[in-house]
Order: C-alpha cells, then structure tokens, then sequence
C-alpha cells in the first residue's frame, strides 16, 4: 500500500463524517398479544416471519414450539424489522400479568428513542491515483457511533465495499465501533455500503477534475466485474454487472452531451449533472422455503419471508405460472428450521433464483414422466 501512494500521480487524504438517522419506517413498532391453552399469540410489525420465532419466543420466556407468531407484511422496516425486537414483546408479558390480551401502540415520536436508527461514520480516508484515474492505494479508517447497543457492523461493511466497488490494487481498513448515549441503531439499507457511497463518491469526482479524466471513465475504469475479488480474503463474487449498468445508463442518459450542461447557469438556477455508484449484496443462502405441487397441479409455495409485502409477485414469475395458480403460505414453525433474515432483498430475490431453479427442475421431472407414460402406453418396456 505504501508503494503504491509512493508511486501515485494524485493523493487525497481526507476526513469525513456521516450523521446517523432513523429509519423513518410508516408504520410505527406497534405489537398485540394474548395467551392461549399455555401459546402465546404475538401479532408483530416485522420484516421477517419464520428467521424471527426463536428470538421472540426467548424473549417471551417460551418454547418455540409455543409462540404462534403473526407478522403481515409490515408497512416498511429498511433494515429496522429484520431480526427481533424485545419491545415488540412487551404486550405478551403484560397480558400474561393481567389475563386478557394486550396491545402496544408507539407513536412516531416514540419510534425516535425506541426504534432504530442507522449508524453513523467518522473517520480518514487516503486515496492514490494513477495518472489514468486507476486507484492504485487505499487506507480507509472508520469510527462508528453504535447508539446504545451492538448494533451492526456497517464499519466493516465499508471496508468491503470499498474492495469491491472500486476495486483498489492495494488497500488496509480499519475500524472501531463506538457505544454512545443516544437512541439503539442497525442496519439500514445498504448498512455501510451506504455511508461508504457518500464518502467516496466525492472523492471520486475530486479525482476525476484534477486528473482531468472524464467523472464515468474513472468509475468505469476502477468497476469490479464478475472475476472480481473483494475484502482480504479475496472472496469471489457471483456477479458484478456495475460496468454494463454504468455503459448502459450512459447510452440512455446520453452522457456525452449532458455532462456538457452541467454548470451553467440561468437565473438563480444551476444545472448539475452527475453520476454515483454504490452497491448492496443480493442473496444470501438459507433454507428460504418449500415448494410443492399439489395433485390438481396447483404449486403451493410455503415462505418464511414477510418483507414489506413487495415480492409476492416474484414468487409467481419466478414459477411461470398464472396466479390463479400459485399460491403463497408461511412457513410453519413446527418445521424446526429457519430461513435466512430477510431484511432488504437478500431473502426474496435469493428465493427466486430458488424458485426459478426449482421450478426448472419440476418440470423437466414432469416431462420425463410424461415420457414414461407414453412410452408405457406403447408397450416399450419402460
């Protein structure tokens, strides 16, 4: 790393801070609860239904097998929703107390101190660059201020993406998380990814000026592509399309001419024309779901999903079938196993390479035995 800043035709070495904020989601944390034959019934805002009953049945004192969890698909979370929350629990031990069921309502005031929040940065970043806009070195240095709990590991997930987006032949991160006297945090779309973006992508255009290389160039020239490797132990991805996007948009933006227009001034008006990049990962491997086809050959799809009630439809493209002929369920808990956190995308487009896949192989297994049957009609020995 120290021989490539050496080396370098251009360093910046600059601090930079990225305030933390709430998550905002429409629909406030509010729960309901009642008890039941010795079951506790929790209704919860969550983005996640199956991944969360072990959490929720722990922190209502219970077996799992003794928590009927009901999570509808919940009016945003972004993050804040995807694992299990105790003050989600908070009306199941009040009903306990009391015998009869009870509800929780939080306002939007008091999502503010008791919700969730992202994490904030501060830290240094060094960058050398080559004459051409290649980054040649890296140093990225993060503080994180963590609220008043674990929170997540955006800190570390800013080293990755540096890695990976930009794709420095050299590079050393360091980072701390920081606990703070200030509301809880985690994650929140593209938890550090993020925060990452609003302190590179400035840089990126600061490069670009006084290199006096084009602002998509240095981007393009400096973009992972699928035989790309991130972090130190140079992981391999399964793809990175963040070349063809960035050629793609240029084409239907028309580039060319508009970044011309950029500056000019009319009035009190100023035209800026600018371009950015960032990234969030989009799968995660898990047992997501079930799938079968019933005898009338209706495809029942069982899920342990609940993220914002968006991907629904995935579910019936991803099968190649009518909805009239597809239909969606949870995931039951008696079935003792767990799907990956579906927080963001990760669980429902995962899922649908899933599906896809699945459905891919009932149909050729369908065929052959169409086959077989026309074959044994015939008499052929099969």
């Amino acid at each position: 790393m120290d021989d490539g800043f050496s080396k370098a035709a251009l360093v910046l070495d600059e601090t930079f801070v990225v305030a933390g904020h709430p998550h905002m989601s429409m629909e406030p944390r509010s729960a309901f609860a009642y008890w039941e034959n010795g079951k506790c019934y929790l209704h919860a805002s969550s983005q996640s239904h199956t991944f969360n009953v072990p959490d929720y049945a722990k922190y209502c004192g219970v077996e799992t097998e003794d928590l009927i969890l009901i999570a509808e698909y919940c009016g945003g979370g972004f993050g804040s929703k995807g694992t299990a929350y105790p003050i989600a629990t908070i009306p199941a031990h009040m009903s306990k107390k009391v015998g009869r069921p009870c509800m929780m309502r939080i306002s939007r005031a008091e999502e503010y101190f008791l919700g969730s929040r992202r994490n904030g940065f501060q830290g240094n970043v060094k960058l050398g660059f080559s004459e051409d806009g290649r980054l040649i070195a890296a140093d990225l240095y993060v503080v994180q201020q963590s609220g008043a709990n674990d929170s997540f590991p955006d800190y570390a997930n800013a080293g990755l993406a540096l890695s990976l987006v930009y794709q420095p032949e050299a590079m050393r991160w360091k980072g701390i998380p920081v606990a703070t006297n200030t509301p809880p945090t985690g994650a929140q779309r593209g938890p550090g990814q993020n925060q990452l973006a609003c302190v590179m992508e400035p840089l990126m255009d600061k490069a670009a000026k006084t290199l006096g290389v084009d602002r998509l160039a240095i981007r393009e020239l400096n973009a992972p592509d699928s035989d790309s490797k991130l972090g130190g132990q140079r992981t391999s991805v399964s793809s990175a399309y963040l070349k063809e996007a960035m050629r793609d948009g240029a084409e239907r933006f028309n580039w060319e001419e508009k970044k011309n227009e950029s500056g000019k001034r009319t009035g009190s008006k100023v035209i800026g024309i600018g371009v950015g990049q960032a990234f969030h990962p989009g799968g995660s491997s898990g047992f997501d779901g079930l799938l079968r086809i019933a005898p009338d050959g209706k495809i029942h799809i069982h899920t342990g999903i609940g993220n914002l009630g968006t991907y629904s439809l995935r579910q019936h493209i991803a099968c190649g079938r009518g909805s009239s002929r597809v239909f969606l369920g949870k995931l039951r808990d008696r079935t003792r196993r767990y799907p990956t956190p579906p927080a963001m995308e990760l669980g429902p487009i995962w899922q649908q390479h899933l599906l896809h896949h699945v459905s891919h192989q009932l149909r050729r297994r369908n065929g052959c035995q169409d086959e077989v049957a026309r074959n044994r009609s015939h008499g052929s020995g099969w």
